[in-house]
């Protein structure tokens, strides 16, 4: 009795050994074969080139919003000089606190800016090796 359940149990694991293996090779070979079919896969210049202007927008819209955070900090640290002089300290930290989150704002802009400006780099330069081929 306890052979049988042994013989059955040793089946069962043997079944399932064979269905991981199979498993395993089905992944691994299917894997590399998606991996061969994305890196052969052609992106075309007009996609490069929408994606060029895209880039450009985003540039621009960071700019935009760099020298749209420059005034607010420019108004701000007027409220402030302006509420140290009159004695006002509520004013005073609005604005502290106001061109704290426009100097914020400036800096995610500018890191928005460089990154648009790095990928632009890239497709400048990958639309001109398809140019050359």
């Amino acid at each position: 009795m306890i052979l049988q359940v042994l013989k059955v149990r040793l089946k069962m694991v043997n079944k399932l050994f064979t269905f991981q293996v199979i498993l395993f090779y089905l992944l691994f070979f299917s894997s590399k074969i998606l991996a061969q079919n994305v890196c052969n896969k052609e992106i075309g210049r007009p996609e490069l080139k929408e994606r060029l202007i895209n880039l450009q927008k985003i540039r621009d819209d960071a700019e935009r919003g760099i020298m749209e955070n420059k005034k607010i900090l420019m108004k701000a640290q007027e409220i402030i000089l302006l509420a140290r002089t009159r004695g006002d300290v509520e004013a005073g930290q609005i604005a502290e606190e106001a061109a704290r989150k426009a100097q914020e704002t400036i800096n995610k802009y500018r890191k928005n800016k460089e990154q648009a400006e790095n990928e632009i780099i890239k497709m400048k330069e990958i639309l001109q090796l398809m140019e050359k081929k």
